[in-house]
């Protein structure tokens, strides 16, 4: 091949790579396939509660820094390509000392039921991600109220709760990731002011289809109904480290 042929060559070769699509392994998304892949992961967590309740006809003011109320829960998610569809479950029962409005011991045995379903969309690589979601939260709260001296008052609330949420995933470590969850919801659609829950967790990944993580969680809702005749109040903080085992399909 004679020098001017060679320069031809080499020229064409090096405008190939200039105009080339990148590579396209240098910017996997998540579970970048056609196939379907299903995480469940159970889990517990240990709540230290405080905030204002009204499951009756008394309004208590409650505190527990103990993380001694137990809370159980399962998370679903169903990925495929960028896509993420979850869905979490958890069931929280508790009975807490406190006081009502003038200073009168009493007693609030809770039980709270929260379930919420999110789509979101996943943007980065498989070692390091960020997700938007857009969700609705339901909480079935149900109580009973003991003021010293007086019968025991209870009742019962279906509360809903729209939400958008983010998600941030970093591999820190091979085998490592640490996750950052966050959420807000209210938005003056229902009698939900605020809501917002943050999770911070780092997991290890034993394979590719089991995991154990664990971290610590916040949840804060405040829910007043409008009507003042038989007013429901759920004005909560809850706070506590919580431990899960995921599954991989």
């Amino acid at each position: 091949m004679n020098g001017v042929a060679c320069r031809t060559t080499m020229l064409a070769l090096l405008c190939t790579n200039l105009l080339a699509p990148p590579v396209q392994a240098q910017v996997k998304i998540p579970y970048q396939d056609d196939n379907w892949h299903l995480n469940i992961t159970p889990f517990a967590m240990l709540n230290g509660i405080d905030g204002v309740v009204k499951a009756g006809g008394e309004t208590v003011d409650l505190s527990s820094t103990s993380l001694s109320e137990v809370q159980f829960g399962l998370h679903l998610a169903v990925l495929k390509k960028a896509w993420i569809i979850q869905a979490e479950g958890s069931y929280l029962k508790y009975s807490l000392q406190g006081g009502t409005s003038d200073g009168t011991p009493a007693r609030l045995d809770l039980t709270q039921s929260m379930g919420d379903a999110a789509v979101g969309y996943s943007f980065g690589t498989n070692q390091r991600s960020f997700a938007v979601l857009g969700g609705v939260r339901y909480l079935n709260i149900k109580g009973e109220t003991t003021v010293q001296g007086q019968q025991p008052e209870s009742g019962s609330q279906d509360i809903w709760d729209p939400y958008l949420g983010l998600r941030f995933f970093w591999g820190v470590y091979d085998r490592v990731p640490v996750v950052l969850r966050a959420d807000v919801g209210g938005f003056q659609i229902s009698d939900v002011d605020l809501s917002w829950r943050v999770t911070v967790g780092a997991a290890y990944q034993f394979s590719d289809r089991l995991a154990v993580d664990g971290g610590w969680r916040w949840f804060d809702i405040e829910y007043k109904t409008s009507s003042t005749a038989d007013q429901a109040i759920y004005d909560v903080r809850q706070n506590g480290p919580y431990l899960a085992l995921t599954f991989g399909i």
